[in-house]
């Protein structure tokens, strides 16, 4: 039994956000609207075994109209394939832009809004993908080499969950 579904709906500037408290426990995406939370014990952990199948990522896709609909098995293979658990880069799609639905990702293709940098096409400053897939392989990449194997670092510091965990759903489309 998994208990009363408690929301947090959350508006407002990424500086609000990093005073919230940080939850506690691993991330969980609802597939209610793609809400964002964690369970005590690995708050976190991004180098795990997959807490959301295929099938669960393409629902949350689906329930934001997010132009990457479709790219749960995307999700899902690249990260079983990195070994970071992919409800963190749907987690950081949400985040950063509404699963792409909202700021330079709708013209990017990002997940992530990744910085410009040597090598890459860019806009307004981020990164900019020929499709969806190009980007979710990007984002893998760049966590598994840069922040896992680089800096050595399983889990986000205490700083970042605060910005991922808490997450506004998409706004009624009525």
């Amino acid at each position: 039994m998994l208990g009363n579904e408690q929301t947090i709906y959350i508006e407002g500037a990424p500086a609000e956000l990093s005073r919230l408290p940080i939850p506690a426990g691993p991330l969980v995406v609802g597939l209610d609207g793609g809400i964002v939370r964690a369970r005590r014990g690995t708050n976190g952990d991004l180098d795990r075994a997959p807490t959301m199948s295929a099938t669960q990522i393409d629902a949350v896709l689906a329930a934001y109209g997010s132009p990457a609909a479709g790219q749960g098995r995307t999700f899902y293979d690249l990260g079983v394939r990195s070994g970071i658990d992919p409800a963190w880069a749907l987690a950081f799609f949400v985040v950063e832009s509404q699963a792409g639905t909202r700021g330079v990702a709708r013209v990017t293709r990002g997940i992530g809004n990744i910085r410009c940098t040597a090598g890459y096409a860019c806009v307004a400053g981020y990164r900019a993908y020929v499709s969806w897939a190009d980007s979710i392989t990007d984002w893998y990449m760049l966590m598994r080499t840069l922040y896992l194997d680089t800096w050595g670092r399983p889990a986000w510091p205490r700083s970042r969950p605060r910005l991922v965990v808490p997450s506004a759903p998409p706004r009624a489309r009525h």
